[in-house]
């Protein structure tokens, strides 16, 4: 995320977009407690996800392929998720079966296990 723009320098709605992502960005990342109501803890991010998911355009009108955001579980791990759907999502073994050009290939050689720590 780019640093927050000079209070002088940028129009104020720039600074408070900026402002209002970091903040969102800092919330769903603070780890949640399994205390059985970390339902609630998911709910900002859900309503985001779906907002920019199916509504949200870019200033030339193109809709987002996914959204990547930092890992609440791990400092260093980052959080992808895809605006898609099975279709696009076509596994290495079924691809000759497809006239769809796949968003992601799944290849079973890449596929890595990390055990809980």
């Amino acid at each position: 995320m780019p640093p927050t723009p000079s209070f002088w320098f940028t129009p104020l709605y720039e600074r408070d977009q900026l402002r209002f992502l970091r903040s969102f960005t800092e919330s769903v990342t603070e780890p949640v407690v399994h205390d059985g109501r970390e339902h609630i803890d998911y709910v900002p991010t859900q309503i985001l996800t779906e907002y920019l998911r199916h509504e949200y355009r870019t200033y030339n009108g193109q809709r987002l392929d996914g959204i990547m955001y930092p890992s609440a579980q791990h400092n260093t791990g980052k959080n992808i998720v895809l605006f898609t759907n099975q279709d696009a999502l076509t596994p290495e073994n079924e691809q000759q079966y497809t006239n769809n050009t796949p968003l992601l290939r799944l290849q079973e050689k890449s596929i890595e296990s990390i055990p809980k720590e």
